[in-house]
This record gives C-alpha cells, structure tokens and sequence, in this order.
C-alpha cells in the first residue's frame, strides 16, 4: 500500500515539476520521485500505444466442406456473428493477433495469414475438407462497450477469390454485410460501404 501511494505521489509531482521551470509543490518532494523510480512502479499507459485502437473485433471464418455443411473452421459449429465464447475454442482469437484489423497494402494483409493458417492447419480431408471459405470481420466500438446494434460485419475476403457472391453469405450469417473501404497509401482499414444493389451479383475480393 505504500509502494502505492509512493507512486501516485511520485506521478503528481513529477507531472507538478514536468516542465523543468517550476519548483517542487514542497520540499522533499523530489525524493519522492527518486523513490517512485526506485520501487520501479512507473504508471505507463501502453496498452494501446501509441493510440487507442482504432478498430476492435473479431474475424468469422465461414467454410463450406465437401459434404455440404457450412461450418466455423475454429469451432466447428455454425458460424456466428456472436462474440467468441471467452472460455471456447477462439476464445484467444479476439484480443491476441488473429484479432487483428484486416489491411490490405500491396494486396497483401493479416486476413491473407489468416486465411493461409486455417487451410493449413485447420483444413481436413474426406468429406470434411474445405471447398470453400470466407472472412467475416465484426468491428465493435470501443465506446460504448456494450453496442450490439453499431456492430459493423465486413466481408473481407474469400476463397477460391471472387467466388462467392456476397448475398451467399448473408443467407448463411442471417443479416446484410459490407465491404471494407482501406486507406489507399497506408492500407489501413478506413470503413465500410455498402455491398452493391447492382443486378449483377457482387463477389468478394
């Protein structure tokens, strides 16, 4: 506990003396942050340095197998826009790198690893193998938490490409999707916009 409050201390007035032109609030103050630097409990916001996120969420794979069944590759059940189960098979999915925004700069992002990782490694053979597959990534704002309602589904990519048309997989999802709008030079995910109304069936990238 005192560790603690040498801490919080030692940030007041280090933030106090920050600017180099000001005195300490009062003496013995910067022994106090000496010591603050001592017990080594330097307060240091890096969880989401150097910015927050700017998108937050989680990718659906949704794959059509040989005998017909259209599964979740990681879980094996059918696909769901739902939040992965913390305590599921994906549970590690959303917070570690295969939560990961997609990109795409020089027709290259993280939805290429990850759908090269899921036919290698979670691809099967017989009637089980993969005929087909596509990434659905939900972007969530971080505020407010709890917003089901502003969730956001991308149709981010197929596989074989440009083959499956994108009303395919609303069918299967149960709701309308979009399609990820990406910064031009950076390759950063930018938005969404509308899948096209156009006559002619419009496929996935």
């Amino acid at each position: 506990m005192l560790a603690l409050a040498i801490t919080l201390e030692g940030e007041r007035v280090v933030a106090w003396e920050g600017d180099g032109d000001r005195p300490w609030p009062y003496p013995g103050a910067g022994h106090i942050a000496r010591l603050r630097y001592l017990l080594g409990m330097e307060v240091i916001w890096g969880m989401y340095a150097p910015e927050p996120f700017r998108h937050v969420g989680w990718w659906v794979a949704i794959g059509w197998q040989a005998d017909g069944r259209v599964v979740d590759p990681i879980t094996g059940q059918a696909p769901t826009l739902d939040p992965p189960d913390p305590s599921g098979a994906d549970a590690d999915l959303r917070w570690l790198a295969l939560s990961d925004a997609p990109e795409l700069l020089q027709g290259w992002g993280v939805q290429h690893t990850y759908r090269n990782f899921l036919l290698a490694q979670r691809n099967h053979s017989g009637s089980r193998r993969l005929q087909r597959l596509a990434l659905v990534w939900v972007h969530e704002p971080l505020t407010p938490f709890h917003a089901p309602h502003q969730r956001q589904p991308l149709l981010v990519l197929s596989w074989p490409e440009r083959d499956m048309p994108a009303a395919t997989l609303e069918q299967v999802l149960g709701t309308a999707l979009q399609m990820p709008v990406y910064d031009v030079d950076s390759g950063v995910l930018i938005g969404g916009r509308a899948v096209s109304l156009s006559a002619e069936p419009e496929s996935l990238p």
